[in-house]
Parts: C-alpha cells; sequence; structure tokens
C-alpha cells in the first residue's frame, strides 16, 4: 500500500516590515540619556564631576544668577500674567528688602526674581573668599615657569597680579559690606581723625569694588592680547613648518627609519586634530572674553555702563559657554 503523500504545510504570512524610526522619539531617547548622565548617582555622573569643583559650582551659580537678573530686568509684558503666570508674579513689584549688596543700582523696591538674584551673588562672593590660595599658586608656577615668549611672560606676570588684586579688593569690600571690616574706621585711624558720627563706609567700600572690577578689566584686556599674540606666533610656527617641508620635498632627503615606521597619513591626521582642537580652544577663550569685556566695564563705573537686560544676556552666555568646556572636559 502507498504510504499517503504528506500536504505541504501552509507557509505563513510575510511578517509586517518594522515601521520606521520616528526621529522625535530617537531625538528624546538621546536627551534622556543625557539626562541620566548627568544627573546621574554615582561618581560617572556629569553633575558630580562638575559640581565637584569650585569653579564648576562658581559656574553652574553664574547660570542661575545671571539668567534670573535678565528675567528680572526685562519690562513688564500684559501678555506675561496670561501665558506665564508663574514668572508674571516673580517679576512683580513687591516690598522693599532691607539686604543691599555692594553695586546694587536698582531702586529701592525689588522683586522675587530679583531677591533670588541678590542671594545667589551673595554666595558666589562667599565663595569666592577662599580664592586668594589658587591666585598665589598660579603667580608662584608663573614666576618659576614662565612661558618662552617674552610677550606672553609679561602678559602671564602681570595677569596673575592683576588677578591677586582683584580678589583682595572684592574681599575687603565684600566682608566690609556684611559688618565685619570698617574700611572707612581704617582710614580715619590712617590720618588721626576723630571717629565721625555721620557718614559710612559706603565711600571706602564702593572704591574697593570698582577698583576690583578694574582691575578685572585691565585682566581682560591683557588676555585680548595674549591670544592675539599666541595666534600670531601660531601661524608663524605653520609658515616655518611648511617652508621646512617644501625645503626637504625640494631637496630629496632620504627619509630616516623613524619618519619611514610612522604612516604619514596617521600623523597628519593627528596634527589636524590637535590644531582643531587648538582652534576650538582659543575660539571659546576669545568669546569668553567678549562676553565679559562689558561687564569688566559696567561694573567698573558706579552708576553702570551696560542696561541691566544685556548684562542678563552676557553673564549668561559666559557661564553656558565656560560650562560647555566643563561638560567636554568630563
Amino acid at each position: 500500500m502507498a504510504d499517503k503523500q504528506t500536504a505541504p504545510a501552509p507557509s505563513a504570512p510575510a511578517a509586517a516590515p518594522p515601521p520606521p524610526p520616528d526621529p522625535l522619539s530617537k531625538k528624546g531617547a538621546q536627551i534622556a540619556h543625557r539626562l541620566r548622565g548627568l544627573f546621574a548617582d554615582t561618581e560617572s555622573g556629569v553633575s558630580n564631576r562638575v559640581l565637584s569643583s569650585s569653579y564648576g559650582t562658581d559656574t553652574t551659580l553664574l547660570i542661575a544668577q545671571y539668567t534670573l537678573h535678565l528675567l528680572s530686568s526685562l519690562p513688564p509684558s500684559k501678555s506675561l500674567s496670561v501665558r506665564l503666570p508663574l514668572l508674571h508674579r516673580l517679576t512683580t513689584t513687591t516690598k522693599p528688602r532691607t539686604l543691599t549688596l555692594p553695586l546694587s543700582f536698582s531702586p529701592p523696591t525689588t522683586t522675587a526674581l530679583k531677591s533670588l538674584t541678590t542671594t545667589l551673588s551673595t554666595t558666589r562672593l562667599a565663595l569666592r573668599l577662599l580664592g586668594l590660595p589658587p591666585l598665589w599658586t598660579s603667580l608662584t608656577k608663573t614666576l618659576t615657569s614662565p612661558p618662552r615668549d617674552i610677550v606672553l611672560r609679561y602678559i602671564a606676570l602681570t595677569q596673575a597680579v592683576l588677578n591677586l588684586a582683584y580678589q583682595v579688593l572684592e574681599n575687603l569690600a565684600f566682608l566690609n559690606s556684611l559688618g565685619v571690616l570698617d574700611l572707612e574706621a581704617w582710614g580715619r585711624r590712617k590720618r588721626g581723625e576723630k571717629a565721625k558720627v555721620t557718614g559710612g563706609a559706603q565711600s571706602r567700600e564702593m572704591a574697593a569694588w570698582l577698583w576690583s572690577s578694574r582691575a578685572w578689566m585691565l585682566g581682560t584686556v591683557l588676555d585680548f592680547v595674549r591670544l592675539y599674540r599666541e595666534k600670531a606666533l601660531r601661524r608663524a610656527a605653520s609658515v616655518e613648518k611648511e617652508a621646512e617641508k617644501q625645503t626637504a620635498e625640494e631637496s630629496h632627503a632620504t627619509p630616516s627609519a623613524s619618519s619611514l615606521s610612522s604612516s604619514p597619513d596617521s600623523t597628519n591626521e593627528i596634527e589636524k586634530q590637535e590644531i582643531a582642537q587648538q582652534d576650538a580652544k582659543w575660539t571659546s577663550a576669545l568669546l569668553s572674553n567678549i562676553f565679559y569685556a562689558p561687564l569688566t566695564v559696567h561694573w567698573s563705573v558706579e552708576t553702570g555702563a551696560v542696561p541691566e537686560p544685556i548684562v542678563g544676556a552676557l553673564g549668561a552666555l559666559a557661564g553656558v559657554l565656560a560650562f560647555r568646556g566643563l561638560w567636554a572636559g568630563t
């Protein structure tokens, strides 16, 4: 008896192709991954590595301070109360505050955002009270191992001295504003005068704030000169290197064993990466000085020189640029 032939099993229906990935969901996943890395509760978290340093903490507070300064300086808008009621309430004028900060040119009335801005500014000033030892270390390091170029050497030494002067004057003015010091009494004792019943220490305290900012301003100007000098030296070195390469090609020199052991393509690629990193670092320093330069002029004048919204915008941009460098370094 013949075997019964088995009928072929019906073929399974073809699976439908997977839907194309949603670009928005992909972007959201990338943002979520970055946020997990930012706020990870481990040593590998970016926030821990950034905030673990005094510079990273100051940069974070800087961004918050000047962003709030910008928001509190914006003119009132009728549509603000409808679209952003919380921000409208925070920027609405409230009762006067008794706390006054140095270099505060705002009217006696204040807002919730301005009060928070004042608190952040006071926090940064308090943290910078400990900034003298690192500046002294930087000065001694510059003295022991200065740059080879004579122009860069004098710039580095002058900037180190200006940074020290800036920090000393700022610390004196801040402690005087808190009542810890009495700069006016020091001046009276130096002149041998009796204590006056009227008048306060505002004149000497304000002078300390202004001259501190002027030292910062001079350091920023010198930083522009430093960047110009570094660019000129790099350009001259590049021209000299190209001339040596052209001379070697024309003379048909026999390549050495060390030059044969390394691939020219890999060497050129490494050089290009180094040049790109140097250019990025130089551009970042230039932008930082461009953002800070108007602020140094503003704080160097008793009545201010820059509109308050622009002050907030420039400070926030400088902080974001600095935080970007910290993020890249982690």
